[in-house]
Protein backbone atom coordinates (compact mmCIF):
# COMPACT_ATOMS: atom_id res chain seq x y z
CA UNK A 1 0.00 0.00 0.00
CA UNK A 2 3.15 2.49 0.75
CA UNK A 3 4.14 1.97 -2.78
CA UNK A 4 0.40 3.00 -4.32
CA UNK A 5 0.59 6.08 -2.02
CA UNK A 6 3.90 7.10 -3.53
CA UNK A 7 2.57 6.93 -7.02
CA UNK A 8 -0.70 8.87 -5.88
CA UNK A 9 1.01 11.47 -4.71
CA UNK A 10 3.52 11.54 -7.24
CA UNK A 11 0.36 11.57 -10.15
CA UNK A 12 -1.01 14.40 -7.58
CA UNK A 13 2.17 16.63 -7.64
CA UNK A 14 2.48 16.14 -11.46
CA UNK A 15 -1.50 16.80 -12.09
CA UNK A 16 -1.37 19.98 -9.60
CA UNK A 17 2.16 21.10 -11.81
CA UNK A 18 0.48 20.74 -15.35
CA UNK A 19 -3.04 22.39 -15.08
CA UNK A 20 -2.10 25.23 -17.31
CA UNK A 21 -3.62 25.27 -20.55
CA UNK A 22 -1.06 25.64 -23.38
CA UNK A 23 -0.32 28.84 -24.55
CA UNK A 24 0.23 30.35 -28.39
CA UNK A 25 -1.54 27.15 -29.76
CA UNK A 26 1.35 25.25 -28.47
CA UNK A 27 0.99 21.09 -28.52
CA UNK A 28 2.00 19.27 -25.33
CA UNK A 29 2.60 15.73 -25.21
CA UNK A 30 1.99 14.39 -21.83
CA UNK A 31 2.90 10.70 -21.36
CA UNK A 32 0.34 9.18 -18.86
CA UNK A 33 1.40 6.04 -18.04
CA UNK A 34 2.69 6.63 -14.40
CA UNK A 35 -1.71 7.21 -13.78
CA UNK A 36 -3.06 4.80 -16.21
CA UNK A 37 -0.04 1.84 -15.38
CA UNK A 38 -0.43 2.25 -11.28
CA UNK A 39 -3.97 2.09 -11.30
CA UNK A 40 -4.06 -1.04 -13.48
CA UNK A 41 -1.51 -2.60 -11.67
CA UNK A 42 -3.59 -1.86 -8.50
CA UNK A 43 -6.72 -2.58 -10.04
CA UNK A 44 -5.93 -6.04 -11.25
CA UNK A 45 -3.99 -6.85 -7.44
CA UNK A 46 -7.01 -5.95 -5.75
CA UNK A 47 -5.64 -2.97 -4.03
CA UNK A 48 -7.72 -1.63 -0.65
CA UNK A 49 -11.17 0.65 -2.34
CA UNK A 50 -9.18 3.69 -1.20
CA UNK A 51 -6.57 3.46 -3.33
CA UNK A 52 -8.74 2.82 -6.25
CA UNK A 53 -10.81 5.78 -5.36
CA UNK A 54 -8.33 8.07 -5.10
CA UNK A 55 -6.78 6.46 -8.75
CA UNK A 56 -10.38 7.58 -9.96
CA UNK A 57 -10.25 11.00 -8.46
CA UNK A 58 -7.43 11.96 -9.93
CA UNK A 59 -8.31 10.43 -13.31
CA UNK A 60 -10.90 13.50 -12.80
CA UNK A 61 -8.42 15.76 -12.23
CA UNK A 62 -5.41 15.21 -15.05
CA UNK A 63 -5.13 17.69 -18.13
CA UNK A 64 -7.60 16.37 -21.13
CA UNK A 65 -5.85 15.37 -24.09
CA UNK A 66 -6.59 16.79 -28.09
CA UNK A 67 -5.42 12.91 -28.78
CA UNK A 68 -4.65 9.79 -27.24
CA UNK A 69 -3.05 6.91 -28.44
CA UNK A 70 -2.61 3.15 -26.80
CA UNK A 71 0.37 1.12 -28.43
CA UNK A 72 -0.08 -2.79 -28.01
CA UNK A 73 1.35 -5.35 -29.32
CA UNK A 74 0.99 -9.37 -29.34
CA UNK A 75 2.79 -11.37 -26.39
CA UNK A 76 4.41 -13.13 -29.65
CA UNK A 77 5.29 -10.23 -30.92
CA UNK A 78 6.62 -8.84 -27.20
CA UNK A 79 8.85 -11.90 -26.57
CA UNK A 80 10.24 -11.59 -30.08
CA UNK A 81 11.10 -8.04 -29.30
CA UNK A 82 12.38 -8.56 -26.10
CA UNK A 83 14.74 -11.73 -26.89
CA UNK A 84 16.01 -8.99 -29.29
CA UNK A 85 16.93 -6.56 -26.76
CA UNK A 86 18.20 -9.22 -24.80
CA UNK A 87 20.77 -10.43 -26.90
CA UNK A 88 21.48 -6.51 -28.67
CA UNK A 89 20.99 -4.26 -25.36
CA UNK A 90 20.44 -6.53 -22.06
CA UNK A 91 21.47 -3.14 -20.56
CA UNK A 92 18.31 -1.73 -21.44
CA UNK A 93 16.28 -4.66 -20.10
CA UNK A 94 13.75 -4.21 -16.61
CA UNK A 95 12.42 -6.47 -14.50
CA UNK A 96 9.57 -5.40 -15.66
CA UNK A 97 10.34 -6.66 -19.09
CA UNK A 98 11.20 -9.69 -17.69
CA UNK A 99 7.87 -10.26 -16.16
CA UNK A 100 6.66 -11.09 -19.64
CA UNK A 101 8.50 -14.07 -19.38
CA UNK A 102 7.55 -14.90 -16.08
CA UNK A 103 4.17 -14.27 -15.99
CA UNK A 104 2.41 -13.79 -20.03
CA UNK A 105 -1.27 -13.90 -18.89
CA UNK A 106 -0.41 -11.41 -15.75
CA UNK A 107 0.99 -9.13 -18.42
CA UNK A 108 -2.41 -9.15 -20.76
CA UNK A 109 -4.89 -8.90 -17.75
CA UNK A 110 -2.80 -5.69 -16.55
CA UNK A 111 -2.63 -4.21 -20.26
CA UNK A 112 -6.73 -5.06 -20.36
CA UNK A 113 -7.07 -2.60 -17.28
CA UNK A 114 -4.57 -0.21 -19.01
CA UNK A 115 -6.29 -0.03 -22.30
CA UNK A 116 -10.03 0.40 -20.59
CA UNK A 117 -8.29 3.14 -18.46
CA UNK A 118 -6.84 4.86 -20.91
CA UNK A 119 -9.63 4.43 -23.56
CA UNK A 120 -12.12 5.50 -20.75
CA UNK A 121 -9.89 8.62 -19.36
CA UNK A 122 -8.49 10.00 -22.49
CA UNK A 123 -10.79 8.75 -25.28
CA UNK A 124 -7.47 6.57 -26.48
CA UNK A 125 -6.81 5.30 -30.00
CA UNK A 126 -5.80 1.68 -29.47
CA UNK A 127 -3.11 0.96 -32.49
CA UNK A 128 -1.65 -2.98 -32.27
CA UNK A 129 1.68 -2.63 -33.18
CA UNK A 130 2.42 -6.30 -33.81
CA UNK A 131 2.98 -6.60 -37.33
CA UNK A 132 4.59 -2.71 -37.31
CA UNK A 133 8.40 -1.56 -37.62
CA UNK A 134 9.30 0.92 -35.59
CA UNK A 135 8.72 3.33 -38.16
CA UNK A 136 5.45 2.21 -39.22
CA UNK A 137 4.77 3.12 -35.65
CA UNK A 138 6.33 6.64 -35.69
CA UNK A 139 4.05 7.30 -38.86
CA UNK A 140 0.69 5.68 -37.55
CA UNK A 141 1.12 7.66 -34.45
CA UNK A 142 2.01 10.69 -36.52
CA UNK A 143 -1.22 10.13 -38.61
CA UNK A 144 -3.74 9.63 -36.03
CA UNK A 145 -2.45 13.26 -35.17
CA UNK A 146 -3.69 14.82 -38.30
CA UNK A 147 -0.02 14.91 -39.43
CA UNK A 148 1.05 14.11 -43.03
CA UNK A 149 4.10 11.82 -43.80
CA UNK A 150 5.90 12.27 -46.88
CA UNK A 151 9.54 10.25 -47.56
CA UNK A 152 11.64 13.17 -46.13
CA UNK A 153 9.09 12.60 -42.98
CA UNK A 154 6.95 15.10 -41.63
CA UNK A 155 5.01 17.94 -43.25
Amino acid sequence: MATSLAYIKAISDDIARHRDKPKNNKKIIQESTVIVKSYAIDKAMQADDYILNEYDRLLKLHPDFTRSVFLTASIKQRLLRLDKRIAEKPETVTNNDLRLLRDPEGVLRIEDVMKSIAMTAFNATVIDTSDMTPNEVSEEVSRSFGLVINKGGLI
